[in-house]
């Protein structure tokens, strides 16, 4: 459990620590007149900025992991190609799900101002939709789930507390039941097939269908265009099955023994 506080930290650190170096770079060039300020202010709030300070937070999070041995150059990284497209589908049921369920809950966005800016600008999406998901599943399902079952813990165990940190760590009310949902399920692929590419592809997935749904659906939920509360429980309900007719299908799939020794779950 510790080593999954640790990395947990360490993320959250560096997301916190490379905005508040950036912040006093840039206000190192600041003379203090109110113009000047002002601009610096604007500057540190800038999306390509931002791109870049989580760009750093990422890889300064790997770096870190690789430093205290928390990580190694292969582990987590078998390939199970196979097991991608099956998985992929599986998560399109549970995003559509999970997403009518949190908009059912109508929970507060506290990144609603700042993210439309953030989606214009390149270096941001390409930050949200390829590098945050590959960095995460490093972090939430390599080393939290990897190091707690190393300790002994239940494989449904590891996979609760990694989707709770990773839940908490999105901070925003909004995101945290889907990220929670969709989190377990993640943790649940990788423990299931033993391979870091499959919840990575399936995050980068959701992501980048994040990104083309606020481009092509920005003011519109889902529960908007699929007609009402009604009709979008009835959805709801058929992805529910559809989902779990995949997940058996999966089952068979990969039923194999997983990486850490033991029968998959």
């Amino acid at each position: 459990m510790k080593k999954a506080i640790i990395a947990t930290f360490v993320f959250l650190a560096m997301q916190a620590i490379v905005p508040a170096i950036g912040t006093f770079i840039l206000g190192a060039f600041a003379s203090g007149s109110p113009e000047e300020t002002g601009q610096v202010s604007a500057a540190i709030l800038a999306p390509t900025v931002i791109g870049i300070e989580l760009l750093f937070a990422y890889l300064l999070t790997v770096g870190a992991l690789y430093a205290w041995q928390m990580l190694t150059p292969a582990s987590g990284l078998q390939s199970r190609r196979r097991a991608v497209p099956m998985a992929m589908l599986i998560m399109l049921a549970l995003i559509a799900v999970a997403n009518i369920i949190n908009e059912l809950l109508g929970l507060p966005d506290m990144a609603a101002d700042q993210l439309p800016a953030l989606m214009y600008n390149p270096l941001c999406v390409i930050c949200i939709a390829l590098f945050g998901p590959v960095v995460e599943e490093i972090v939430f399902r390599r080393v939290v789930i990897g190091s707690l079952l190393e300790g002994g813990y239940r494989p449904m165990v590891a996979i609760a507390v990694s989707s709770l940190l990773f839940a908490a760590v999105h901070i925003n009310p909004a995101q945290m039941p889907v990220a929670f949902i969709v989190g377990f399920l993640l943790g649940w692929l990788y423990v299931r097939t033993g391979s870091l590419l499959v919840p990575a592809a399936c995050h980068v997935l959701n992501n980048v269908l994040g990104v083309v749904l606020f481009h092509t659906m920005p003011d519109t939920g889902l529960i908007d265009c699929i007609g009402g509360t009604a009709d979008a429980l009835l959805v709801a309900a058929a992805f529910t099955v559809a989902g779990i007719i995949l997940l058996q299908a999966y089952i068979r799939l990969t039923a194999d023994t997983d990486k850490f020794g033991k029968k998959s779950v």
